[in-house]
This record gives structure tokens, C-alpha cells and sequence, in this order.
């Protein structure tokens, strides 16, 4: 099923999605044990690098109802540079089988007020691009798959 994400800014915390049902053949799919990644990828270039991965992993997505297959992605900090991007969400099953449910765009806006991040710097570093954005100074490095907190 195609889902186009609202527009975020760059820099700003994105509201999320409170809550996704997945469905297969028009029943609720169980997600006992189920992982649920969503990559995003810029749109004009399908073979690019991951530029942010959210999952259950990493608790950016959250399984509310394994059972009526339930999910939501709650409020987050969108560090995306300006573009557009595509993604799908797959859940993986407890047998490593995997199976894409949702897919579709992103669009990122260009940030003009810089109060959240005023030291972000850029600078290249060989192939990786370092990023120093924010007060508390995080780090973030591309290493041509995906967008890396250090």
C-alpha cells in the first residue's frame, strides 16, 4: 500500500505516525516476535545509502497490538538534509522471511531558523561526511550504507 509521509523540516520533530495497521489479505497480521524496519533512501537514486533507519530495534517504531497487528511510530528529531526520499516498511518474521506492506515518499523542507542545531558543521572526511550538529554535540558519519550516531 502507497503512504506519502507529511513534509517535515529538517531539524524539526516530526509528529509521527500514532498508529499503522497492518493488514494481509484484509485480516489484521499477527506480529508475535516480528522485527519492522523502515529504510529511507533518497528518491532520485535507488542505489543510495540508507540516510536514516527506524525499526523496532532501534524503538523508533513501536509495536502497539501484536496481535491486531498494530504499530506506531511516535514523535522524533528528523535529521535529514533537504530532499526527497522514499521508503517501505517490511516486517521480518520469526523465520527471517520478510515482506514489504507499506511504501512511499518523504519530502524534507529546508530549515531557515537554526535555533535547535546553530553548530551544525559539514566537512568531508575521505569517503564519509562528518556531521557535528547540536548542543550536545552528537556526531553523525555516512559510510556509504547508512547514516551512523556515534
Amino acid at each position: 500500500m502507497k503512504y506519502d509521509f507529511p513534509e517535515c523540516i529538517s531539524g524539526d520533530t516530526w509528529k509521527g505516525v500514532h498508529s499503522i495497521t497492518i493488514l494481509e489479505n484484509n485480516n489484521p497480521l499477527n506480529l508475535n516476535n516480528c522485527e519492522i524496519v523502515i529504510h529511507f533512501r533518497k528518491k532520485d537514486e535507488i542505489s543510495s545509502p540508507v540516510f536514516l533507519e527506524i525499526s523496532t530495534l532501534n524503538n523508533k517504531i513501536k509495536i502497539v497490538s501484536s496481535s491486531l497487528g498494530i504499530i506506531s511510530i511516535p514523535s522524533q528529531l528528523i535529521l535529514l538534509p533537504e530532499g526527497s526520499y522514499f521508503y517501505d516498511l517490511e516486517v521480518i518474521f520469526p523465520n527471517k522471511m520478510s515482506k514489504t506492506f507499506l511504501y512511499g515518499d518523504f519530502i524534507i523542507l529546508p530549515q531557515t531558523t537554526r535555533t535547535l542545531l546553530p553548530k551544525s558543521i559539514y566537512a568531508p572526511i575521505g569517503d564519509q561526511k562528518l556531521i557535528l550538529a547540536g548542543d550536545d554535540d552528537r556526531i553523525l558519519t555516512t559510510d556509504g550504507e547508512r547514516l551512523n550516531y556515534i
